[in-house]
């Protein structure tokens, strides 16, 4: 599953249950009943796609809007399932243009039935729509989306909502066979499905789709030529007419990065390798780059999304250890890798050797490109290091974040069993639990979502990292965010039986 393979003892959250995950864990205490286990494909020594089969009496786990994991299961393990793409009716056509914006308004959005099992909660972007899964009293689930329910499926998986809210689409299991459901509407049967990826306007989704032995690129009904594996989702171009995706063949003992229209009708391919891996694109969707190997040689390979067929290959390394990443304009690689029993931290053109220290990857940029932080550690210590200097040592750091300048910094630190909020080098009070701080867009605020007492709540602070405003208690808190003109943030609850989307002053 993506996601389970975080370096070292790197924290991930449970965004919603604030329940702090260590790498490999299934989901933390709100994942109730399970038992899990992970595997990976490898061959020639490269990572394959993670999966992770998880059985499941029936767990009550509510995710992050943005995370796409495995996270509800029926009484018998079903693999990933994902998106069919179809075409939009005129009414989700009219409801684009009238819903468009955040939703800058506290609104009820779903109320469940009192004993009902409800799992797998997820709210639009906008914060207008949700849906969840619920539990039937015959042992099947459905799904229920802007108050109506689907379908009874055997088991289900993997609910999304488009990124305009209004389509949802998720897997369903029906004896020995796994669907695709889009808007109520069911796929041709597959062996099994994977990694669903929609287009920028919603229109068209893509997915992974196996037939016997043989992995397919789908959109729609429409299948790619068939490979071994994939080894990385397909992402699609800027523009939403192309899409990428890697190969793996196993008898001919290669990899090739591929380009394809949506059609499947166009088809352009890269020079083949050994192996590809650690695949990145940068965030306008213009480059992509990933480690390749060939003769036992190990390089990492840059090209442009639109052409595979026209690649730089960067220095040689003995060892890859950490997959590259962009900066948020496309322009800046930064990496760590070896070479002769060093350990380099590269970062755009200049290459830093690392001794003392072990760099958590992956790094930080401002939104500039310009500055970098990253999190590391000595010792039993961790600490952030900015512009080459230490931040105080915690048992544990989470993922740092900038303010758009790059000038100010915040994150989630543990020492011993509490976690606080670090702000430009300030501790602030201590929790149970810390998540996922963010700046508002001038620099001045930094929110977050904390637990305390088994309370879950969303803390406003200012830059020494007092607290300005602690928001009301909730059963579940999903992640904030600050509307246009920064003076409140809205965010997703659960209380009691009520699915609200919460509209907050900023102080």
């Amino acid at each position: 599953m993506t996601g389970s393979g975080l370096p070292g003892s790197a924290l991930m959250e449970n965004r919603c249950s604030m329940e702090p995950v260590r790498a490999g864990n299934s989901g933390g205490r709100s994942s109730l009943y399970t038992d899990t286990g992970i595997y990976s494909r490898h061959e020639n020594g490269c990572p394959r796609r993670q999966r992770m089969i998880m059985r499941i009496r029936f767990a009550i786990h509510i995710p992050c809007l943005y995370a796409r994991k495995i996270l509800l299961y029926s009484a018998l393990p079903i693999l990933l399932c994902t998106l069919n793409a179809c075409d939009r009716t005129p009414e989700q056509k009219a409801s684009t243009s009238q819903e468009a914006g955040l939703n800058a308004a506290s609104t009820r959005l779903a109320v469940i039935p009192e004993g009902q099992d409800v799992g797998w909660i997820a709210f639009s972007e906008n914060g207008r729509r949700v849906a969840y899964a619920v539990k039937k009293k015959n042992g099947t689930y459905a799904v229920v989306f802007n108050g109506k329910e689907g379908k009874a499926y055997d088991g289900l998986n993997d609910i999304v909502l488009s990124p305009d809210g209004l389509r949802v689409a998720y897997a369903a299991r029906k004896g020995n066979k796994e669907y695709c459901v889009v808007d109520g509407k069911e796929s041709k049967p597959y062996t099994d499905v994977a990694n669903p990826v929609f287009s920028p306007d919603s229109a068209v989704v893509a997915y992974e789709a196996k037939r016997n032995d043989t992995w397919y690129i789908a959109v729609g009904n429409r299948e790619s030529a068939g490979a071994d594996m994939h080894d990385m989702p397909p992402k699609f171009s800027s523009d939403g007419r192309w899409l990428t995706y890697i190969e793996q063949h196993y008898e001919e003992k290669k990899s090739v990065r591929v380009l394809s229209s949506i059609d499947m009708k166009t088809r352009k391919s890269g020079d083949r390798y050994d192996w590809i891996s650690a695949t990145a694109i940068s965030p306008d969707h213009e480059r992509i780059a990933n480690w390749a190997g060939r003769e036992g040689k190990k390089f990492l390979v840059v090209s442009d999304v639109a052409r595979p067929d026209a690649t730089k290959e960067g220095p040689e390394y003995d060892e890859v250890l950490s997959p590259p990443m962009f900066s948020p304009d496309g322009i800046t690689l930064a990496y760590l890798a070896g070479r002769k029993g060093k350990r380099f931290f590269v970062f755009g053109d200049r290459k830093r050797e690392y001794k003392a220290i072990d760099i958590r990857f992956p790094p930080v940029f401002s939104a500039s490109g310009r500055k970098l932080v990253y999190r590391a550690e000595r010792g039993k210590k961790q600490f952030v290091v900015q512009e080459g200097r230490n931040g105080p040592p915690f048992d544990e750091v989470a993922y740092p974040v900038l303010n758009q300048d790059g000038s100010r910094i915040a994150y989630a630190a543990r020492e011993g069993a509490t976690w606080h909020v670090v702000v430009n080098g300030n501790t602030g009070p201590a929790f149970d639990i810390v998540v996922t701080p963010q700046f508002s867009a001038d620099g001045s605020w930094v929110v977050y979502r904390a637990r305390k007492d088994g309370k879950r709540f969303v803390v406003i602070a200012d830059l020494s990292g007092k607290i300005v405003r602690k928001h009301p208690d909730y059963e579940m808190v999903w992640q904030p965010v600050f509307t246009p003109d920064g003076k409140n943030i809205a965010y997703g609850v659960k209380s009691g039986q009520e699915l609200w989307w919460k509209v907050e002053p900023v102080n």
